[in-house]
């Protein structure tokens, strides 16, 4: 089948290469056992969470040692009386974007949950806390601010000696439309083949809304539903509004989690007068 790309190329800082295509829905992937979904089969592409759901009671407890950068979190989550929690995760992201960390509990007892975190400058975070309970997802944001830290976090051993492609499918991306994004991942020039699980899946992305108005605007969580080891790992997802949206994919490769940075604009689709 024809092939149709078009590609950006975008800087190369510290090794670090985007080579960021834009597929049409003709292409034929090198690996045929990737599935991609039409991009009208929306409905199980949905991300369907509760955000900010009453009777959740959250208390975000600091301390940090002395002379130290890091950040000690203690997250006490109240369900309501009726539902239970099986998981948390947590996403961190400044408010310009610059720095984002996903975050696994170093430590889960109960509705507790303890993590550590290093924030890179002592600008407005965002904290999103994500829940799995037995009713459903549940996400739940809060707003904080840092001080007394250390300079910025340097970036450039995040992907240090990796290239990635970052592919769409389709051309072109709509909101109430499947996307789905596929990152071909390459270390040292050579493709990658031993992507580790984080959680059961090898991608964990998300996306923030943003615009002039309002930095953090709707939040999306969404994983790899088929794990191959790569070097190539499709997240498929649905952008509920138009607009600019910001997006994160953290992968696992030889025991070290990495972040793959990118945005996308998902237009509002034209219906015909006729």
């Amino acid at each position: 089948m024809k092939k149709i790309i078009i590609s950006i190329l975008f800087c190369a800082v510290y090794g670090v290469f985007f080579n960021f295509s834009i597929a049409a829905e003709s292409f034929d992937l090198d690996k045929e056992s990737l599935q991609i979904p039409d991009t009208h089969e929306s409905k199980q592409f949905i991300w369907e969470v509760r955000k900010n759901p009453r009777g959740f009671v959250v208390s975000i407890e600091q301390s940090k040692p002395l002379e130290s950068p890091i950040i000690n979190f203690r997250v006490i989550i109240s369900p309501p009386e009726n539902e239970k929690i099986e998981s948390a995760q947590f996403f961190m992201v400044d408010k310009d974007f610059r720095h984002y960390e996903h975050i696994f509990p170093t430590q889960q007892t109960g509705n507790v949950s303890l993590f550590n975190f290093q924030p890179a400058s002592e600008n407005q975070y965002r904290i999103e806390t994500v829940l799995k309970t037995d009713k459903g997802w549940v996400k739940i944001d809060r707003d904080l601010k840092f001080a007394d830290i250390k300079p910025a976090l340097e970036k450039s051993e995040n992907l240090k000696n990796y290239q990635i492609n970052i592919k769409t499918f389709p051309q072109k991306v709509y909101a109430d439309h499947t996307v789905t994004f596929v990152f071909e991942i390459f270390y040292n020039g050579e493709p990658v083949t031993g992507l580790e699980k984080i959680k059961e899946s090898e991608i964990h992305l998300a996306s923030w809304g943003t615009s002039f108005f309002n930095s953090f605007g709707e939040f999306i969580y969404a994983t790899s539903s088929q794990n191959l080891g790569g070097p190539e790992a499709g997240v498929s997802m649905v952008f509920e509004r138009p607009g600019t949206h910001k997006i994160f994919a953290t992968f696992r490769h030889l025991g070290k989690n990495h972040t793959i940075e990118t945005e996308i604009e998902a237009m509002e689709e034209e219906v015909s007068k006729y």
